[in-house]
Order: C-alpha cells, then sequence, then structure tokens
C-alpha cells in the first residue's frame, strides 16, 4: 500500500493535489470561501515560481527531496480531516489577503509573491511581501488560521529559534514580481499574519458581493499593518537582547538591521493605512480589540517570551 500511495503522489503536481483536497473537504468551507477558491485562489496558485526558471546546480536535488517530503506528509494528511481542511483554508486565507492588500489595502505599494513549493515544503515560507521602491525585498510571511495560543506560539517560536541560530528566513526560489528577476534570498525578515475563520468568511463575503467600500475602509487594514509593525519592534528587540540564547553581537546588529529597514519601509509607503488613521482621529486601540486572530493570544506569547 505505501508504495501505491507513493506512485499516485508522484504522479500529482501541488496544484492538482490542492484541487482534489478541496473537493474532499468543501462541504465543510461556507459558500464564500469555495467561491474565492474558484477566483482566487486557483489563479494564485498558477503564478508560483517555477524550479527550473532558475539556473542552479543543485535543482534536480531540490526537486528530489521536495519529492520525498511530499511523499511522507500527504499521506498522512488523507488521514486527518482537519488537517485538509486547514490547508484548503489556509490557502484561501493567503490568495484573498493578497488581492485585498494589492487591489484595496496596499494598491501599487505592495505586492504579494507567491514562494515555490520548495520554500513552501522546506523553508515553511508561504508568501513574501515585496515593498515598493525598497532596498529590500520585503518580509517572509507565514500565514495561519489558528487561533489558539500554543499553536502560535510554535510559529513564533520558530522564528525565535532562527534568531538564536543566528540567522532569519530564507527563499531560493524567489521571483520577483517587480523586476520579474529570480533571486535567491538569505537573511529575510518574517512576521505572522493570523486570521481566524469568521473574519475569513466575512471578506470573503465582502468580496463575492463587492462590496468595494467596506473592503476598502475595513477595521482588519488597520488591524494587519499595525501588527506587522509591532512584530517588526518585537523580533528586533529580541534580537538585540544581549541575554538571549546564542546572542553575538554582531550577528545581532545585522538581523536588527533587517527588522528596522522593514519597519521603515512600512511606515515610509505612500498607501500607509495608519497614516490615514491617524488623520481621521480613529483610536488604533479600539481597533485592536476586534483583531480577534491574535490578540490575547499575541499578548500571552509575546510576555513569556521576552521573560528572560
Amino acid at each position: 500500500m505505501p508504495e501505491k500511495l507513493s506512485f499516485r503522489y508522484e504522479q500529482q503536481s501541488s496544484l492538482d493535489y490542492l484541487k482534489n483536497t478541496f473537493e474532499q473537504v468543501k462541504e465543510h468551507l461556507s459558500k464564500p470561501e469555495q467561491e474565492v477558491f474558484y477566483s482566487l485562489v486557483l489563479p494564485y496558485q498558477k503564478e508560483t515560481p517555477k524550479m527550473e526558471e532558475f539556473d542552479y546546480h543543485d535543482a534536480a536535488q531540490d526537486k528530489a527531496l521536495l519529492q520525498k517530503i511530499q511523499n511522507a506528509a500527504r499521506p498522512q494528511y488523507e488521514k486527518d480531516e482537519t488537517q485538509k481542511i486547514n490547508y484548503v483554508r489556509g490557502k484561501i486565507c493567503e490568495a484573498l489577503l493578497a488581492y485585498l492588500i494589492e487591489q484595496y489595502w496596499m494598491p501599487s505599494s505592495l505586492y504579494f509573491t507567491e514562494t515555490a513549493e520548495f520554500d513552501d515544503w522546506i523553508n515553511g515560507v508561504d508568501a513574501i511581501i515585496e515593498i515598493e521602491n525598497s532596498p529590500e525585498k520585503g518580509a517572509v510571511v507565514d500565514f495561519t488560521t489558528a487561533t489558539k495560543g500554543e499553536v502560535l506560539a510554535k510559529k513564533f517560536n520558530t522564528i525565535l529559534q532562527k534568531i538564536d541560530k543566528g540567522t532569519l528566513a530564507e527563499i531560493k526560489y524567489f521571483k520577483s514580481q517587480q523586476d520579474n528577476k529570480c533571486y535567491y534570498l538569505k537573511m529575510v525578515p518574517a512576521i505572522i499574519i493570523a486570521i481566524d475563520v469568521p473574519l475569513i468568511q466575512e471578506l470573503s463575503g465582502l468580496y463575492m458581493q463587492k462590496q468595494t467600500k467596506k473592503l476598502s475602509g475595513h477595521w482588519f487594514k488597520y488591524a494587519l499593518f499595525d501588527e506587522i509593525l509591532s512584530q517588526t519592534n518585537y523580533f528586533k528587540n529580541y534580537i538585540l537582547n544581549p541575554r538571549r540564547k546564542n546572542y553575538k553581537a554582531k550577528t545581532s546588529q545585522l538581523m536588527a538591521q533587517k527588522y528596522e529597514a522593514l519597519k521603515n519601509a512600512i511606515e515610509n509607503l505612500k498607501e500607509n493605512p495608519l497614516s490615514s488613521l491617524k488623520e481621521g482621529g480613529v483610536n488604533i486601540d479600539d481597533l485592536r480589540k476586534e483583531l480577534c486572530a491574535l490578540s490575547n493570544a499575541y499578548k500571552n506569547i509575546i510576555e513569556r517570551t521576552t521573560s528572560f
């Protein structure tokens, strides 16, 4: 039986696997989520970089490693319906937020770039935020629909463990939307974007109903960018704490500069939603209360990881 499973998955591309998994679990998704899958997720997935576009001498080895890991992991997904639902919903979340940010919230300032299969599976990178006219290529994004503190803590700890080893995220197969060139990126700052299921369903519904005004001014736009800035401060402060594990001043300064550059690039965007928020006299603390996915869990994680 394992050999047959292995053969079956070898013949199935990631896009086909996603389609098949969606068909298995779509009854557990809301109608708007299903519609978003067809209208946004499939086109978004087709834009992923192809490994053969990169002139790497070890690309064949990378493909073999990727295939081995996929063959081992995918049969386990078949046994766990919750994992399959979360997998599909995560792709919906990713494509939907990419679309909303590029079309409604930060048009012409930010680009969401999907990663190649290798970086998704091996390096744990869902997407990259590219920032217009920034010397840095942006930030690695880890999307999650998790609302439990322990799940979010695990994701934060993954980033912290890399920092303790003296490195940040790595993307081997990256193709920029801005210049259409291929890059091997190292020392890239990472952030976590969490959004819970009710909010995904709400935004999906507004998108499918073409509620452009409600989408353009949705509270999550402000809370999202406030959260990104909060995380840049948090990770930078963690990096520069001399009491953390394996602290080395020179390497820490380099990593901290990466997060500081990301923060400055976000703050200086010509379409920074937080600037318009302050001009309108809206209290960001009120919006933070509505950030259901990260609010309490995020605070608890910060308290635990900063108590050295």
